[in-house]
């Protein structure tokens, strides 16, 4: 808890607030270091006189995924943890038995991150993102309560992040590896799911198998046994996770049994419900299989799995048969016959010359008077599989930092999601796999055990097998990559018009040429299509970032020059010399060489009235190429200039107080013989106050190829904190490069927060002192503050001796010495300093030109916390009123009035900002670093 005291100014009564924040079980009140950012609450509470902080637990301080370690059903969980983009999911209990079943990320109540359990293990250790039952990404759980992905078991390997609607990335490049989430966003086909019992009549208690299948990713299955409607909100019936789920029939004695199921993929899409019927009457003989085929496929192929062999056993004595193709006892091809004896274990044999083409449904059927049944299915697959390599080989460019990923994709008649196997190789040696038994004895399994392909960053050739399930072999392929790490160097020998304006008819001209390795080059239009987002990822204690770019096309790039180079537009019209190839012989139509100019052409019709940004891209590799680019600004103009943009932007809230400059980008270039006439104001109720705007700078940006742009940078270093400030350019006083002026006054306006608000600053604020009036600050001035020698050296160079200042190491702020021995209303006050700047003909006082008004929170550092003597008698100054001095900020709910800092006491109070105040100047912005100040 910690207590404020404030005096109300106009009544004289003082009035104490106290604020007791508690987290958990523990309590933390402390009078001694508040954050800064109550200062507009401890306002607001000032005009109200009251004021409620309330917090929830789900909201407020009780974030999701911090301090839970449990994933109990409803929590709000974010795996993601807290060095990448939060991505809340909730933990899904589907089944309705308590038991989590996963994490629905979509928002949509469907987890699409299925809970993988060890044995009886309440706590789940892994996801799986494809339906497959196979884990995908490991849970991770930290000593602080988080959860995050990783991609080995307890926490090894790289961590994996989450991205909203897109997937997941597996290397922490920032670029979506495994793009399942969006792949789901766009799925609408309804799964299916089949039984692997055919209904009929069974002698005995039977399993019965439900397997999901579905496009992208089969998910929860729902059943009934009981001839109700399986249903997953509201939840009836038993619902499990896929890709497949077994139950039995038949427990509770003869009768029939409705089997109802049906399947939901991770999409969210519900397929119609399935019906199958069972019979079970102890006369029937039951079947039941001792051991199912060692192989469900078969191929006649040489060296694949071509026969496999099966345990059977009847619960009654009778004849039998095998049949396949069937759809009961009754018809189909029959293999095999003779007689069984009850309760005795048959061996049974198929090879794949028996079957056909594709599955083949095996009948096993036994007459004892009555006649039982039991099937299964086997595939006859004849087709070798296939390997691909994307991207396919050739040459690419790398960047230093980011590897080139491959991807090999298995393909097969036969869809499968697993048990196949791929090896490969880098070291130029073909690889092998053992086709009866999926054994690898030369090469690398694919997927590699981290990441998401094969990493390179060198000329490497990359051989590949896969086998299927049956047991054939591919083909070996192989891909030869050739990694080139050097970009082109573009060079502009000149344009035309020279000054990059171009009117309504004329073409634009650029004489241009390049070094380096090149493969092709293109011209396009566009520019800043592209835009950034970083990553942080933190990996044994070792945080790093990754910043990828992407533009309309939505692929990202790890570096912005290939960005733009991919996504800018082509020209058209009368163009030429916009892309062709790099050619090492004589150049044909729009071929060129390197290190030999070039002279491209424009046509006006690409370019739009204002500003456009042309772009040369050589690639130094066909594929994948890495970019040199270099980057024009052309200007269209025929009409008047018009403001496009300005920093701050016009009806910004909480825009930083430092520093006081707008930054005004126009149309088109700007003639920087221009006087803008600028005008400035604050909002005080109905009206405004100008401000004195005399000593404002104004820099046209040509020499920074933005001839665009106007830069003003305003006297007082610091706007007005907490105002609302209105600038305008007055209409006529700015033109263009083209001579044509502002066709009216522009006019914007913006709201200054406070300067610790706006850069998360922690710094002393109201504190309780002793007796009935409080003390500000806490810092000791005998300890921190140094004049003269005793000032650091390398600070800057004071040319003037003559100039006393002050500097406190504490918040490394530099004050003058003396005050200015002048008491003026607010406004008055702002210039006071600014003035300061101008000092010794433009070098400063002190050799010093960011002279401003102090904040509230400058001026409170100055005074003493419980401790004597105050600033008004210290020794480092030569002098401080014991009266109220001025800072720079407004107080927020009444813009009236403003705060100061009264030495008296000490104290902090408001007052209308045209009372007259003293003024102390200051230099520096505190919690910045050592200041170095140089005129």
């Amino acid at each position: 808890m910690f207590g404020i005291i404030l005096k109300n100014r106009f009544s004289g009564r003082f009035f104490s607030v106290f604020l007791c924040f508690s987290y958990f079980l523990v309590a933390s009140c402390s009078p001694n270091r508040p954050d800064t950012s109550l200062l507009s609450i401890l306002e607001q509470m000032v005009v109200n006189t009251a004021g409620v902080l309330s917090g929830n637990s789900s909201g407020g301080i009780f974030s999701s995924g911090s301090g839970f370690s449990t994933l109990s059903p409803g929590r709000s969980v974010n795996l993601n943890g807290s060095n990448a983009p939060m991505v809340n999911g909730v933990v899904v209990d589907a089944s309705g038995t308590g038991h989590a079943i996963g994490i629905s990320t979509q928002g949509n109540g469907v987890p699409n991150l299925i809970f993988l359990y060890s044995g009886n293990s309440n706590t789940p250790y892994a996801v799986d993102v494809n339906g497959d039952g196979i884990p995908d990404y490991y849970l991770c759980y930290h000593s602080d309560g988080t959860i995050t992905l990783s991609m080995g078991p307890n926490c090894s390997g790289s961590p994996v992040t989450i991205y909203a609607g897109q997937g997941f990335d597996t290397n922490g490049d920032g670029v979506v590896d495994n793009p399942i989430i969006a792949r789901l966003a766009t799925d609408t086909i309804p799964p299916s799911s089949s039984v692997n019992l055919t209904p009929g009549t069974y002698g005995g208690v039977q399993t019965v198998t439900i397997t999901c299948a579905d496009n992208v990713a089969p998910g929860n299955i729902a059943y009934t046994l009981d001839g109700s409607t399986p249903t997953y909100s509201p939840q009836n019936g038993t619902i499990t996770n896929p890709p497949k789920t077994s139950t039995t029939i038949g427990g509770s004695g003869d009768g029939t049994y409705i089997l109802k199921y049906r399947c939901r993929d991770l999409a969210g899409n519900v397929e119609n419900v399935n019906t199958a019927t069972y019979i079970v009457n102890h006369n029937v003989p039951n079947i039941t299989l001792v051991s199912p085929p060692v192989s469900f496929y078969l191929s006649s192929l040489s060296g694949a799995i071509q026969s496999t062999s099966y345990v059977w056993k009847s619960s009654q004595t009778g004849t039998y048969s095998v049949r396949q193709n069937a759809t009961g006892c009754t018809d189909g091809t029959v293999l095999e016959s003779g007689t069984v004896s009850a309760n005795q274990n048959n061996t049974s044999f198929l090879s794949a010359s028996q079957l056909s083409l594709g599955p083949n449904t095996i009948f096993i059927c036994v007459s004892g008077g009555l006649t039982g049944q039991n099937s299964f299915s086997v595939t006859r697959d004849d087709t070798p599989p296939t390997v691909t390599a994307n991207p396919g080989a050739g040459g690419y460019g790398y960047d230093g930092t980011t590897p080139i990923i491959v991807q090999l994709t298995y393909q097969d008649n036969i869809t499968v999601s697993s048990g196949y196997q791929v090896a490969y190789t880098t070291d130029g040696s073909a690889p092998a796999i053992n086709s009866l038994t999926g054994a690898i004895s030369n090469g690398n399994s694919y997927p590699p055990s981290t990441g998401n392909g094969i990493s390179l960053t060198s000329n490497t050739t990359i051989r590949f097998l896969a086998r299927d399930l049956a047991g054939n072999l591919s083909t070996v392929g192989s891909a030869v990559y050739v990694i080139d790490s050097s970009r082109p160097t573009i060079q502009v020998n000149s344009t035309s018009p020279s000054n990059k304006v171009v009117n309504a008819s004329n073409a634009f001209g650029i004489n241009w040429q390049f070094s380096g390795n090149g493969a092709s080059y293109k011209v396009l239009l566009g520019g800043s299509n592209c835009t950034s987002a970083t990553t942080t990822t933190t990996t044994n204690g070792t945080t790093t970032s990754k910043t990828t770019y992407s533009g309309p096309s939505g692929v990202k790039y790890s570096n912005a020059t290939d960005c733009e180079c991919n996504n800018g537009a082509t020209p058209t019209g009368v163009s030429s010399f916009t892309s062709g190839n790099v050619v090492s012989g004589t150049p044909t139509n729009s071929d060129i060489n390197v290190g030999t100019a070039v002279s491209t052409s424009l046509a006006n019709l690409n370019f739009t009235v204002g500003k456009n940004s042309v772009i040369l891209c050589v690639g130094n590799q066909a594929n994948q190429p890495e970019y040199g680019m270099q980057t024009l600004n052309v200007w269209k103009d025929t009409q008047a200039p018009k403001l496009v943009s300005a920093t701050p932007s016009g009806g910004a809230t909480g825009v930083n107080p430092n520093p006081s400059q707008l930054t005004l980008v126009f149309s088109e270039p700007l003639d920087p013989t221009s006087t803008p006439v600028l005008t400035v104001q604050v909002f005080q109720y109905s009206s405004w106050k100008t401000l004195n705007t005399s000593n404002a700078k104004f820099q046209f940006l040509w020499s920074s190829n933005q001839p665009d742009t106007l830069l003003i940078q305003l006297p007082w270093i610091f706007f007005p904190e907490n105002a609302l400030v209105q600038w305008s350019i007055g209409a006529g006083s700015l033109k263009d490069a083209a001579g044509l002026a502002l066709a009216s006054t522009v006019t914007q306006s913006f709201l200054t927060t406070t300067f610790g608000v706006a850069t998360g600053m922690t710094a002393p604020l109201f504190v309780t002192g002793e007796g009935d009036e409080p003390s500000v600050g806490s810092l000791s001035i005998a300890q921190s503050l140094k004049t003269g020698a005793s000032i650091p050296s390398g600070l800057w160079s004071n040319s003037y001796s003559g100039d006393a200042v002050v500097w406190d190491a504490n918040t490394n702020l530099i004050w003058k010495q003396s005050d200015e021995g002048v008491s003026t209303d607010f406004f008055t006050a702002l210039n006071t300093c600014s003035a300061l700047n101008l000092a010794h003909s433009g070098s400063g006082y002190a050799s010093i030109t960011n002279w401003r008004l102090p904040t509230v929170q400058d001026l409170e550092t100055l005074s003493i916390y419980n401790a004597s003597p105050s600033i008004a008698v210290a020794s480092a100054f030569s002098g401080t009123l014991a009266a109220p001095y001025w800072s720079s900020t407004l107080f927020a709910p009444t813009v009236t009035n403003g705060w100061y800092v009264d030495f008296q006491y000490p104290d902090i109070y408001f007052d209308a900002v045209t009372a007259s105040y003293t003024v102390r100047c200051v230099s520096g912005t505190m919690g910045q670093g050592t200041p170095k100040v140089t005129p």
